[in-house]
This record gives structure tokens, C-alpha cells and sequence, in this order.
């Protein structure tokens, strides 16, 4: 079977087993010491820095899970004696197989180490050679050292649970939380322009066992993003972000009988108060308003303000996406088309649906992280069965700018 998603797809990614499960020309893979510190651990890889005709390589072969997407990412130093006038000398190649990846040079040299990235979703379901080949010159040496390398693929199912807790790291830019199938929590932290500033870090463990995931945004009124979860026999927690990309504490229990929803999410303040509010909506299609208190609970029970929402494969809420500064509704139909509802800002809709668009049924899972492209208007994210990501730029008038845009690299 293939690995659980988030797996590292490579044996020894850190180099701390030395050259064990890598090919290395001699003389790569070493304990540097203090001349070409590690990133992390003791050992790395060095790639030239010899000032004389030189090759250096490492490899390894690596299988990518079929109808999956999958990112390389890797950490870097590069250090030159190369002067100006500058110009390309010396290289480091990464390749699958004869393919070539993605090229650095003397060029790229910096201090401390850089994260690259690689998309490697051509490769999905085949056995490829990886490799980094280093190449030198005649002349002043360039080095480059590799060290804490990461290649994940995965896909996605109707049962993966993946959503905005819109800036959880306070830097004032939505970010995207995933939860792998062992119950390991991830943060994609987003760069403010419609994409990821880097790989996935690990925030927390033990999230398997809650049916029902998602963010209300603040919902305690200290200006940072929570995190609300369903657990198995209907009882709903709180956990409260800390503003830094995780938590101030254990979860709390606010609430039981949550389980007879089949869909929860947050339109934010959807009554006009301020306050962070939770949508649900019953087997029988009933919507649900539940108002928050700001304070990380609500003022009293849920109120239904409408039915025959059990229509909808997915709901969502862009938060505002119409910049009427109330908070909307999105909903896909079975046949693939997108509904908006317009919010009234007193926790109701202006009126009935109002069909944006078609052909959304190819994704496994939409959501909004509110403004993820930086132009203050919100957007959506579709995710395909093979993990890929697009995002869907909102015009702020309640339909999108044009096509969505594949994110690169993506949620692996």
C-alpha cells in the first residue's frame, strides 16, 4: 500500500545514517563540522567547493504514489569564491532520471541555507532515479550542501479533512490546515499571493478522532484564529490558536449533540455583531444558525433560518465575497454548479441562490481561506482527487476574476 500522506517518500532525507540508501560519488555525505554546518543534525551533503574541474552527485530511486500529487522540498547552502563580474561557473542539477528538475548556479550563493522547492506530479505512480549532480569549474570554488530533503505525495478523498483557518500565524496571511489519515495536523503557511511560502510543518497530533474540523476565525475575541472539532459521539471542542501557528492549550469542550449535523462550517460573523456564528445543517437539510458570544461560545441555541439545503455536495463561506461587507454563503450541487447566497448581515439571506457557475464537481474539496492572494477580496480553493490545488481569485462582486490557477507547490 502506499504511505500514509505527509510520509517522507525518502530514506535517510537527513543524511544522518551517512551514505546509507544514496548513491554518492566519495567524499559527499560527511559530518562537515563547523567549516559547512548542517541544517539540522550533524551531517549534510557537499556538492563540489574544490576550485578545479569537478563532479560530485547523489541519488536515490524513489517511487511517487499513482493519482497522487507530490512536492520535493530541500535546504540548501550555496557558497562561492567566484568574483565579479559575475556569471554562471558552477551548477547543481536536480534531475528525475535524464530530466532535468531545476538548476542552481555560484549565482544563487547566500548566507545560511534556502528551501527550494520541486514539483514532481509528472512522476506520480513511477519509480524515478533522484539526483543532485554538482559541477565545477577551473577556477574559484563553489560549493552547495544539502541537507533535510522532504518528497510527500498524496491525494485526496471525500473523508480528507482540509480547511482555512484563515491567518493562523499572525503574519496576516491565510493559511491552509490539513489532517492526514493518522491523525497528524498540519499548517501550509500562505505568502499572501495565492500560494505556499514553503512546506507543510507538523502542529499537532492526535486529530483522527473528530469527524468534523474547521475555523470559525477568532472566535474567543483575542484576535487570533481557533479551531472547532467534532468528536466521534457529538461533542464540540475548542481549541484556541495562539497567533503564532498553534495553540495556547488542550482542547475545551463547549457543547454536545453536535453530531446530528452533517455539515458545519463558519461564515464568520454572519449577524452583524462582530462575533464569529456556525452553520449546520441537519440530515434533513434544515440550516442551522448557532450566534458565538465572542467569548468561544454562543449566546443560546441554534435557530433554523432555512431548509432544503441537503441539496449541496459541499458549502462553504468566502466570508464576504460580494463587498457588501456581509458575510455570503457558497453551495455546489450535485451536478456541479456553484449557488451563492447572499448574506443580510442579521444572520439570514437577502434571497434565493443565484447560480455563479458550473463544472465544480471535479473537486474533492472547496473551501475559502478568505483573501489568500493579498487584494482584499476573497477566494476559493478546489482540491482535485490527486491532491492538485487551485485558487479561485474573487472579483469582490460575488463571482471569480477567470479560471482558478494551479497552486505550485502544492498541499503534499
Amino acid at each position: 500500500p502506499p504511505p500514509p500522506p505527509g510520509t517522507n517518500l525518502l530514506s535517510n532525507p537527513g543524511f544522518e545514517s551517512g551514505d546509507t540508501r544514496w548513491s554518492a560519488t566519495p567524499s559527499v555525505i560527511r559530518q562537515w563540522g563547523s567549516s559547512q554546518p548542517a541544517h539540522s543534525g550533524t551531517w549534510s551533503a557537499r556538492l563540489g567547493g574544490y576550485g578545479a574541474p569537478h563532479d560530485d552527485s547523489i541519488s536515490q530511486l524513489v517511487t511517487i504514489p499513482a493519482a497522487s500529487s507530490a512536492t520535493l522540498s530541500y535546504y540548501v547552502h550555496v557558497s562561492t569564491l567566484e568574483t565579479p563580474p559575475l556569471r554562471v561557473y558552477d551548477t547543481m542539477t536536480v534531475r528525475a532520471g535524464s530530466t532535468t528538475l531545476q538548476t542552481l548556479s555560484n549565482l544563487n550563493a547566500a548566507n545560511g541555507y534556502q528551501l527550494k522547492t520541486v514539483d514532481l506530479s509528472a512522476y506520480s505512480g513511477r519509480t524515478i532515479a533522484l539526483s543532485f549532480t554538482g559541477s565545477e569549474d577551473e577556477l574559484a570554488a563553489t560549493s552547495f550542501v544539502l541537507d533535510d530533503l522532504t518528497l510527500t505525495g498524496w491525494s485526496c478523498t471525500p473523508s480528507t479533512v482540509i480547511f482555512s483557518p484563515l491567518d493562523f500565524t499572525g503574519d496576516a496571511r491565510s493559511d491552509v490546515i490539513r489532517v492526514t489519515s493518522p491523525g497528524n495536523l498540519y499548517l501550509y503557511r500562505g505568502n499572501g499571493l495565492g500560494g505556499l511560502s514553503g512546506p507543510a510543518t507538523s502542529i499537532g497530533t492526535g486529530w483522527g478522532g473528530f469527524t468534523t474540523l474547521f475555523s470559525p476565525g477568532d472566535f474567543t475575541g483575542d484576535h487570533r484564529s481557533d479551531i472547532l472539532g467534532v468528536s466521534a459521539t457529538g461533542d464540540l471542542y475548542r481549541f484556541a490558536g495562539n497567533g503564532a501557528g498553534g495553540f495556547t492549550g488542550s482542547g475545551v469542550r463547549i457543547g454536545s449533540g453536535w453530531g446530528g449535523f452533517t455539515r458545519l462550517f463558519s461564515p464568520g460573523d454572519f449577524t452583524g455583531d462582530g462575533r464569529s456564528d456556525v452553520l449546520g445543517v441537519t440530515s434533513r437539510g434544515d440550516l442551522y444558525l448557532y450566534r458565538g458570544n465572542g467569548l468561544g461560545g454562543f449566546t443560546g441555541s441554534g435557530v433554523r433560518i432555512g431548509t432544503g439545503w441537503g441539496g449541496f455536495v459541499s458549502l462553504l463561506s468566502p466570508r464576504d465575497f460580494t463587498g457588501d461587507g456581509r458575510s455570503d454563503v457558497l453551495g455546489v450541487t450535485s451536478r456541479g454548479e456553484m449557488f451563492l447566497y447572499r448574506g443580510n448581515g442579521l444572520g439570514g439571506f437577502t434571497g434565493s441562490g443565484v447560480r455563479i457557475g458550473t463544472g465544480w464537481g471535479g473537486f474533492v474539496k472547496l473551501f475559502s481561506p478568505g483573501d489568500f492572494t493579498g487584494d482584499g477580496r476573497s477566494d476559493v480553493l478546489g482540491v482535485r482527487s490527486n491532491g492538485f490545488t487551485y485558487v479561485y481569485r474573487g472579483k469582490g462582486t460575488g463571482v471569480f476574476t477567470g479560471s482558478g490557477t494551479k497552486i505550485t507547490p502544492g498541499l503534499s
